[in-house]
């Protein structure tokens, strides 16, 4: 009994450990996610699915100018009709995308805990392994899941998905059958209106199966699962070529072929790679223990299924490092719905022992109280300091503020100046711009000219024609185009149809990000006019007087 004590003692230090330190780490991300209670927190693009919802409940279409034709802008089309649901209640915009995203955040973590409970009720005692591997996986990532959770995006739900199809395929990982096959058939097809590059991973996972399974009735079984995946996504693809106009999301033509030219280009070379980087060095603990399976035997360590999910994971990964180029990927966004994968991966390996054998000595350690309580306190100083820095901008005038008003005093002043000032000339007041969340948001009524090609089908993968929207669309205000879209700028400006209409006032002259251009035979030409030049020169005012 004596020599089985310090077992059981060690044991329960471990547990107690395991529990104090994962109750700091979520402690920290709910102080994290309380700090982001603000309009400021929510991402521009987050507000495009906000308006495709309004718009939706205006007149049952998903478009991006009330009125007009269906148009599939938005990369997560479940995300949309979430949303859409969300805003059949009413309230502040900003509300109901905060709402939105912290909801399928909640459920990601729901879900992983589950996930990774049932890898460790494999063996005995076997669940405190991958509860310590979560725990620390979530300690490097809390800053940026808190991010993620109050944006606004698409990113949680993507992740709550991916955590809920990898909790399907262990529950059916030997015990499949055609029903079970059809389930996680059309929950993997599902993928396609999440977000299209995830759907790698069911596809890879079944056809693996398919192919390496010494198991005829498994084998038989995937091969029905790759048949209702692709089904699934076939009447998926066919629903939104019928409603929406397309096979895929807009975004897809104009970020990953280099359609907005050089400019954008050199501006985000390389940055996916960085994304890459970045993810991975948050990531270490749970890639590293797959990594120490794999110099030999790995084939008899892994489930075949794993094997396609890690296959799946390097192509997801190289895609977004070298293909896409990376317009509002900040904090990993695009990367980030593959984490639920690495710790599952993850989860599984570090139950290895005999390849990871640090954690058979983590117990030990537990004991030492002192330096428990000094990891503990080390690790709570640095999710504070982290926390800090990356809180939002003017945390005290706009905490709890959930106006969009307010996330254009402190975002868009310099994206759209006198923005609020133009909206009440109008309702038939057009607007042209690159940059469209806010915008969209504060002028729903009103028709805004999408010249990124992300909401706007007839110009995706095409060049941009200034002709088309000075002499066709004719907008009564252009905000320029951002300073990036190098191309788009000198195309506009070298255009006799924008030199003859519009009016151009140069960033420069407005002390802002964005300048503005209006048209002279616009029917508010004067009043803009006046707006712009009294603005001009209470900022020319107010910098002679410093």
């Amino acid at each position: 009994m004596r020599k089985n004590a310090p077992q059981g003692i060690n044991s329960g230090f471990f547990s107690k450990t395991i529990i104090l330190l994962g109750g700091f780490v979520l402690l920290g991300l709910l102080l994290n996610i309380v700090l982001r209670f603000t309009a400021v927190s929510i991402w521009d693009d987050a507000y495009f699915f906000a308006r495709y919802a309004d718009n939706w409940l205006a007149s049952n279409s998903f478009s991006w100018n009330l009125g007009a034709s269906p148009s599939y802008g938005l990369t997560s089309l479940s995300y949309g009709i979430w949303i859409t649901f969300l805003r059949f209640f009413g309230g502040e915009i900003p509300m109901t995308l905060w709402v939105g995203s912290l909801f399928w955040g909640i459920v990601t973590l729901v879900l992983l805990s589950k996930l990774v409970a049932k890898l460790g009720s494999a063996i005995p005692d076997g669940k405190k392994k991958p509860a310590l591997l979560l725990v620390f996986a979530l300690t490097l990532s809390a800053v940026k899941l808190s991010i993620h959770f109050c944006s606004g995006m698409d990113t949680t739900m993507a992740m709550a998905w991916m955590s809920g199809y990898l909790l399907l395929y262990l529950s059916t990982e030997n015990r499949l059958s055609p029903s079970k096959a059809l389930l996680l058939g059309l929950l993997g097809g599902m993928g396609w209106i999440i977000r299209p590059d995830l759907l790698v991973f069911p596809f890879l996972m079944a056809f693996a199966r398919l192919i390496f399974d010494n198991r005829p009735g498994i084998r038989k079984m995937s091969a029905y699962v790759l048949l209702f995946t692709a089904a699934t996504v076939i009447l998926l693809m066919a629903n939104c070529l019928n409603t929406l106009g397309g096979l895929l999301p807009l975004s897809f033509y104009v970020k990953s072929y280099a359609s907005y030219g050089a400019g954008i280009e050199a501006a985000y070379a390389w940055q996916g790679t960085k994304h890459v980087v970045i993810f991975l060095l948050l990531s270490i603990p749970l890639w590293l223990p797959i990594i120490l399976h794999f110099p030999k035997d790995w084939r008899n360590r892994f489930p075949i299924g794993d094997i396609g999910l890690i296959l799946g994971v390097m192509i997801f990964l190289a895609y977004h490092a070298f293909w896409v180029t990376p317009i509002m990927g900040y904090e990993e966004r695009f990367l980030y719905p593959a984490w639920p994968v690495l710790v599952f991966l993850g989860a599984r390996a570090v139950n290895r022992p005999s390849k990871w054998p640090i954690f058979e000595q983590l117990s030990s350690f537990t004991e030492k109280r002192r330096l428990n309580a000094l990891a503990l306190g080390f690790i709570l100083l640095c999710m504070g300091a982290f926390s800090w820095y990356a809180k939002p901008a003017n945390l005290r005038q706009h905490w709890g503020e959930m106006k969009v008003e307010s996330a254009y005093q402190e975002l868009g002043q310099n994206n759209w100046p006198f923005l609020p000032r133009f909206i009440p000339l109008g309702s038939d007041l057009s607007f042209a711009s690159t940059e469209l969340g806010i915008l969209g948001a504060l002028a729903p009524q009103h028709k805004v000219i999408d010249l990124s090609g992300l909401h706007d089908p007839s110009i995706t993968g095409t060049t941009f024609d200034p002709d088309r929207l000075c002499d066709d669309q004719k907008p009564d205000l252009i905000y320029m185009p951002h300073p990036d879209y190098v191309e788009m700028i000198a195309a506009l400006r070298s255009s006799p149809s924008f030199q003859k209409n519009y009016q151009e006032y140069l960033s420069e002259t407005l002390h802002t990000w964005l300048g503005i251009a209006i048209r002279k035979e616009s029917r508010y030409f004067v009043q803009m006019r006046d707006i712009i030049l009294e603005g001009i020169s209470v900022e020319e005012e107010s910098s002679l007087s410093k």
